[in-house]
Protein backbone atom coordinates (compact mmCIF):
# COMPACT_ATOMS: atom_id res chain seq x y z
CA UNK A 1 0.00 0.00 0.00
CA UNK A 2 1.11 3.97 -0.72
CA UNK A 3 1.44 4.65 3.43
CA UNK A 4 3.76 1.22 3.89
CA UNK A 5 5.70 1.85 0.95
CA UNK A 6 5.77 5.73 1.99
CA UNK A 7 7.24 5.00 5.10
CA UNK A 8 9.53 2.27 3.60
CA UNK A 9 10.72 4.80 1.50
CA UNK A 10 11.58 7.83 4.18
CA UNK A 11 8.95 9.66 2.81
CA UNK A 12 8.05 10.56 6.63
CA UNK A 13 9.72 12.41 8.84
CA UNK A 14 10.13 14.13 12.51
CA UNK A 15 9.96 17.91 11.97
CA UNK A 16 11.32 19.28 15.32
CA UNK A 17 9.15 22.50 17.22
CA UNK A 18 11.10 24.64 19.68
CA UNK A 19 8.92 24.98 23.26
CA UNK A 20 10.59 28.30 24.53
CA UNK A 21 10.82 29.87 27.81
CA UNK A 22 8.31 32.72 27.80
CA UNK A 23 10.73 34.83 30.02
CA UNK A 24 14.00 33.96 28.14
CA UNK A 25 12.77 33.15 25.18
CA UNK A 26 15.28 29.78 25.63
CA UNK A 27 14.69 27.00 24.15
CA UNK A 28 13.72 24.00 27.00
CA UNK A 29 11.76 21.39 24.70
CA UNK A 30 10.29 20.39 21.50
CA UNK A 31 7.29 18.49 20.24
CA UNK A 32 8.12 16.02 17.10
CA UNK A 33 5.73 16.63 14.46
CA UNK A 34 5.11 14.40 11.30
CA UNK A 35 5.86 15.49 7.96
CA UNK A 36 5.14 13.39 4.74
CA UNK A 37 6.71 13.68 1.56
CA UNK A 38 4.04 12.87 -1.05
CA UNK A 39 6.42 14.02 -4.10
CA UNK A 40 3.79 14.95 -6.76
CA UNK A 41 1.67 17.21 -4.00
CA UNK A 42 4.57 18.22 -1.51
CA UNK A 43 4.66 17.94 2.06
CA UNK A 44 0.98 16.52 3.52
CA UNK A 45 0.25 18.13 6.88
CA UNK A 46 -0.98 15.67 9.45
CA UNK A 47 -4.33 16.85 9.92
CA UNK A 48 -5.22 15.77 6.40
CA UNK A 49 -3.84 11.99 6.79
CA UNK A 50 -3.86 11.27 10.50
CA UNK A 51 -7.45 11.14 10.38
CA UNK A 52 -7.23 8.27 7.80
CA UNK A 53 -4.44 6.65 9.45
CA UNK A 54 -5.94 5.81 12.73
CA UNK A 55 -9.01 4.37 10.92
CA UNK A 56 -6.68 1.71 9.46
CA UNK A 57 -4.93 1.52 12.44
CA UNK A 58 -1.47 2.62 10.15
CA UNK A 59 -0.70 5.12 12.77
CA UNK A 60 0.55 2.09 15.48
CA UNK A 61 3.25 1.94 13.28
CA UNK A 62 3.69 5.67 12.50
CA UNK A 63 3.70 7.00 15.97
CA UNK A 64 6.77 4.32 16.74
CA UNK A 65 8.74 5.26 13.54
CA UNK A 66 8.24 8.89 14.75
CA UNK A 67 9.38 7.78 18.11
CA UNK A 68 12.34 6.09 16.78
CA UNK A 69 13.38 8.77 14.71
CA UNK A 70 13.48 11.20 17.33
CA UNK A 71 15.35 8.61 19.93
CA UNK A 72 17.87 8.18 16.64
CA UNK A 73 18.48 12.57 17.14
CA UNK A 74 18.51 12.35 20.22
CA UNK A 75 21.85 9.41 20.57
CA UNK A 76 22.92 11.62 17.62
CA UNK A 77 23.30 15.04 19.07
CA UNK A 78 24.71 13.59 21.96
CA UNK A 79 27.30 11.93 20.30
CA UNK A 80 28.05 15.92 18.81
CA UNK A 81 28.42 17.31 22.48
CA UNK A 82 25.08 19.15 21.76
CA UNK A 83 23.06 20.27 25.10
CA UNK A 84 19.36 18.74 24.41
CA UNK A 85 16.45 19.02 24.92
CA UNK A 86 13.22 16.48 25.71
CA UNK A 87 11.49 16.19 23.06
CA UNK A 88 7.80 15.29 23.00
CA UNK A 89 5.91 12.77 20.88
CA UNK A 90 2.74 11.88 20.27
CA UNK A 91 0.85 8.70 20.48
CA UNK A 92 -2.61 7.62 19.08
CA UNK A 93 -5.36 6.38 21.43
CA UNK A 94 -5.11 3.26 19.57
CA UNK A 95 -1.56 2.69 21.87
CA UNK A 96 -4.05 2.55 25.13
CA UNK A 97 -5.44 -0.96 24.69
CA UNK A 98 -2.25 -2.50 23.00
CA UNK A 99 -0.38 -4.57 25.61
CA UNK A 100 2.56 -3.87 23.32
CA UNK A 101 2.89 -0.03 23.85
CA UNK A 102 4.98 0.37 26.42
CA UNK A 103 7.47 -2.72 25.85
CA UNK A 104 7.78 -1.10 22.27
CA UNK A 105 8.35 1.83 23.17
CA UNK A 106 11.33 0.74 26.01
CA UNK A 107 12.64 -1.42 23.42
CA UNK A 108 12.73 2.00 21.26
CA UNK A 109 14.14 3.91 23.19
CA UNK A 110 16.88 1.75 24.99
CA UNK A 111 18.11 0.36 21.67
CA UNK A 112 19.72 4.14 21.25
CA UNK A 113 20.64 4.45 24.85
CA UNK A 114 18.71 7.67 25.21
CA UNK A 115 17.70 8.55 28.95
CA UNK A 116 14.14 8.23 29.00
CA UNK A 117 13.17 11.46 30.55
CA UNK A 118 14.56 12.87 27.47
CA UNK A 119 10.93 11.88 25.80
CA UNK A 120 7.66 13.15 26.64
CA UNK A 121 4.11 10.99 26.13
CA UNK A 122 1.94 13.53 24.42
CA UNK A 123 -1.73 12.61 24.88
CA UNK A 124 -4.89 14.34 23.80
CA UNK A 125 -7.84 15.06 25.93
CA UNK A 126 -10.28 13.33 23.76
CA UNK A 127 -8.52 10.12 24.09
CA UNK A 128 -7.74 9.73 27.75
CA UNK A 129 -11.51 11.11 28.54
CA UNK A 130 -12.90 8.47 26.38
CA UNK A 131 -10.99 5.81 28.18
CA UNK A 132 -9.99 7.25 32.17
CA UNK A 133 -9.13 3.73 33.68
CA UNK A 134 -6.94 2.64 30.97
CA UNK A 135 -5.35 5.87 30.28
CA UNK A 136 -4.78 5.92 34.50
CA UNK A 137 -2.96 2.57 34.09
CA UNK A 138 -0.84 3.44 31.10
CA UNK A 139 0.74 7.08 32.49
CA UNK A 140 1.68 5.10 35.86
CA UNK A 141 3.30 2.57 34.10
CA UNK A 142 4.93 5.49 32.06
CA UNK A 143 6.14 6.79 34.87
CA UNK A 144 7.20 4.24 36.50
CA UNK A 145 9.39 3.79 33.25
CA UNK A 146 11.02 7.55 33.86
CA UNK A 147 8.76 8.92 30.64
CA UNK A 148 7.07 12.61 31.92
CA UNK A 149 3.12 12.62 30.04
CA UNK A 150 1.52 15.48 28.67
CA UNK A 151 -1.95 16.28 28.37
CA UNK A 152 -2.31 17.88 24.56
CA UNK A 153 -5.18 19.98 23.83
CA UNK A 154 -6.79 21.07 26.87
CA UNK A 155 -9.31 22.95 26.82
CA UNK A 156 -10.78 21.79 23.24
CA UNK A 157 -13.45 19.29 24.88
CA UNK A 158 -15.65 19.57 27.97
CA UNK A 159 -13.86 16.69 29.90
CA UNK A 160 -10.55 19.03 30.83
CA UNK A 161 -11.18 19.56 35.14
CA UNK A 162 -12.26 16.11 35.06
CA UNK A 163 -9.34 14.73 33.60
CA UNK A 164 -7.38 16.91 36.25
CA UNK A 165 -8.42 15.61 38.98
CA UNK A 166 -8.25 12.08 38.16
CA UNK A 167 -4.96 11.59 36.69
CA UNK A 168 -1.43 12.78 36.95
CA UNK A 169 0.14 14.88 34.35
CA UNK A 170 3.77 16.57 33.97
CA UNK A 171 2.76 19.16 31.59
CA UNK A 172 -1.01 21.16 29.92
CA UNK A 173 -0.81 22.06 26.79
CA UNK A 174 -3.60 24.38 26.43
CA UNK A 175 -5.14 24.30 22.70
CA UNK A 176 -4.86 27.55 20.93
CA UNK A 177 -8.68 27.17 20.41
CA UNK A 178 -9.00 27.80 24.27
CA UNK A 179 -6.67 30.57 24.16
CA UNK A 180 -8.54 32.01 21.01
CA UNK A 181 -10.23 35.82 20.57
CA UNK A 182 -9.11 36.26 24.43
CA UNK A 183 -8.05 39.74 22.94
CA UNK A 184 -11.49 41.49 22.90
CA UNK A 185 -12.49 39.32 25.53
CA UNK A 186 -12.71 40.39 29.57
CA UNK A 187 -14.03 37.00 30.39
CA UNK A 188 -11.68 34.83 28.42
CA UNK A 189 -8.70 36.38 30.03
CA UNK A 190 -9.95 35.34 33.56
CA UNK A 191 -10.62 31.81 32.32
CA UNK A 192 -7.39 31.37 30.80
CA UNK A 193 -6.16 32.94 33.71
CA UNK A 194 -7.78 30.82 36.56
CA UNK A 195 -6.99 27.42 34.59
CA UNK A 196 -3.08 28.64 34.91
CA UNK A 197 -2.95 29.37 38.20
CA UNK A 198 -5.29 26.28 39.40
CA UNK A 199 -2.90 23.78 36.90
CA UNK A 200 0.29 25.59 38.49
CA UNK A 201 -0.87 25.21 41.78
CA UNK A 202 -1.15 20.79 41.49
CA UNK A 203 2.86 21.57 39.99
CA UNK A 204 1.89 20.91 36.43
CA UNK A 205 3.89 22.61 33.82
CA UNK A 206 1.99 24.69 31.83
CA UNK A 207 2.67 25.15 27.98
CA UNK A 208 0.72 27.22 25.42
CA UNK A 209 0.02 26.27 21.90
CA UNK A 210 -0.43 28.27 18.41
CA UNK A 211 1.41 31.61 19.76
CA UNK A 212 1.42 33.57 16.91
CA UNK A 213 1.92 37.06 18.71
CA UNK A 214 3.21 39.34 20.76
CA UNK A 215 0.52 40.32 22.47
CA UNK A 216 -0.63 36.65 23.00
CA UNK A 217 3.09 36.18 24.29
CA UNK A 218 3.14 39.18 26.76
CA UNK A 219 -0.39 38.25 28.37
CA UNK A 220 0.48 34.27 28.57
CA UNK A 221 4.12 35.57 30.32
CA UNK A 222 2.22 37.65 32.92
CA UNK A 223 -0.52 34.66 33.60
CA UNK A 224 2.38 32.57 34.49
CA UNK A 225 2.57 29.86 31.36
CA UNK A 226 5.73 28.42 31.68
CA UNK A 227 6.69 27.74 27.77
CA UNK A 228 5.38 28.55 24.59
CA UNK A 229 5.10 26.71 21.56
CA UNK A 230 4.42 28.80 18.13
CA UNK A 231 4.87 30.77 15.67
CA UNK A 232 5.93 33.95 17.22
CA UNK A 233 9.20 31.79 18.97
CA UNK A 234 9.77 29.16 15.83
CA UNK A 235 7.51 26.98 13.22
CA UNK A 236 7.93 23.33 13.67
CA UNK A 237 12.08 22.71 11.66
CA UNK A 238 13.57 19.81 10.33
CA UNK A 239 15.77 17.63 12.05
CA UNK A 240 19.21 19.80 10.75
CA UNK A 241 17.71 23.44 11.39
CA UNK A 242 16.87 22.61 14.77
CA UNK A 243 20.25 20.93 15.12
CA UNK A 244 21.49 24.62 14.61
CA UNK A 245 19.36 26.16 17.01
CA UNK A 246 21.02 23.58 19.52
CA UNK A 247 24.26 23.90 18.32
CA UNK A 248 23.60 28.11 19.67
CA UNK A 249 22.46 27.23 22.76
CA UNK A 250 25.08 24.79 24.19
CA UNK A 251 27.99 26.05 25.58
CA UNK A 252 31.48 25.96 24.48
CA UNK A 253 33.22 22.70 25.74
CA UNK A 254 35.21 24.48 28.21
Amino acid sequence: TTMEAALDHGDFTAYLQPKCDFATGQMRGAEALVRWNRLAEGIVRPDDFIPIFEKNGFILRLDMFILESVARLLAAWKVKGLETVPVAVNFSRLHLNDARYIPQMLRLVDKYNVPHEMIEVELTESVIFNNLTRAQDVITRLHRNGFSVAMDDFGSGYSSLNVLKSLQFDSIKLDKEFLAGFEDNPHAHKVIEGAVSMIKSLGIQVVAEGVETREQADFLRQTGCDLAQGYFFSRPLPADRFETLLKKSTPPAA
